[in-house]
């Protein structure tokens, strides 16, 4: 039987070891959505219905305030962006589900932050 020497084998096992580390890695980091287009467009659709929502709210035609749309809109966009959807889904939904007059009283409503993002959405 032949020896093989350490630093051979022990260079080998970092190889090993490397190419494992970048087999388990670099799927997630290909820029391709995490979920697929159906659900994304999903997602979408459900944000749209939470900023519908959040203007009737608003409008005080219900019995609670928009916060509790507020708050499944933030939960909902922050899945959205986990999962790597494209903004453009966001803002065809919005566009569909409200007014102009509409999405501009939700952009008021939304922190800053929030608001920024759902303005590149719309004008994506």
């Amino acid at each position: 039987m032949r020896r093989i020497p350490n630093e051979v084998s022990c260079s080998s096992g970092r190889r090993i070891a490397l190419l494992l580390a970048l087999a388990l890695l670099l799927p997630g980091c290909g820029g391709k959505p995490s979920w697929s287009e159906a659900r994304c467009r999903g997602q979408a659709r459900q944000l749209a219905v939470r900023a519908t929502s959040m203007v009737r709210h608003y409008g005080g035609t219900t019995v609670y305030p928009a916060d509790m749309s507020y708050l499944g809109f933030r939960d909902g966009l922050i899945l959205f962006e986990q999962g790597h959807c494209a903004p453009r889904e966001l803002g065809g939904a919005l566009r569909r589900d409200l007014t102009a007059p509409q999405r501009a009283t939700f952009l008021r409503l939304l922190p800053g932050a929030v608001a920024g993002k759902v303005r590149r959405a719309l004008s994506a």
